[in-house]
């Protein structure tokens, strides 16, 4: 990924082949079309005094967000806590530029940094609800199973301070088709 300039025309390529991808699966078609298939977001931003914030790195390119309530009270039923996974290319830093274009924002220095995110489900469940249910369980079950990611973040936002609002307009937004999938 160095220099900037070779990682900057990476990323034109690999936007190339992406929406080339997305044709060829037809999601570039209406919603209307009956071979759209969207994928579901759960969390599409924090609620009010919910927190999150990056805390392990899994490698250059993955790491875990632990998202929690700023008070340390539940965020559902039995449950302080749930983490989502994340991909280096679907970060934006505070300004709303993506990561992988900027030249100071790495794996590394995301650590302990808070964010914001939007968030579909990896697990069985498809339901806020049943997700929290599921958390909940796990940790019921072994405590180390407390920790296993029930969600994959399709849209990090870097901030520059807990309570710092982010630049929505240049990150990707999910489209509310309905309530449930």
């Amino acid at each position: 990924y160095k220099p900037h300039e070779e990682r900057a025309c990476l990323v034109k390529e690999l936007n190339n082949h992406h929406d080339n991808l997305k044709n060829m699966l037809n999601l570039h078609k209406s919603v209307y079309n009956f071979s759209f298939a969207p994928v579901h977001a759960v969390l599409n931003g924090l609620p009010n005094h919910w927190m999150a914030e990056v805390v392990a790195v899994v490698s250059d390119e993955f790491g875990i967000i632990k998202i929690s309530h700023q008070s340390g009270n539940k965020i559902g039923p039995r449950v302080h806590m749930l983490y989502a996974m994340f991909h280096i290319e679907d970060v934006f830093d505070a300004h709303g530029a993506p990561a992988i274009l900027s030249c100071n924002l790495s794996m590394n220095n995301l650590l302990k940094c808070q964010v914001d995110l939007t968030a579909r489900p990896i697990c069985t469940k498809s339901e806020p609800d049943k997700i929290l249910e599921m958390q909940s369980m796990l940790a019921d079950e072994n405590r180390d199973f407390s920790g296993i990611p029930l969600l994959q973040a399709v849209v990090v936002c870097v901030k520059i301070s807990p309570n710092s609002p982010i630049n929505f307009n240049t990150i990707p937004k999910p489209t509310r088709l309905r309530d449930h999938p």
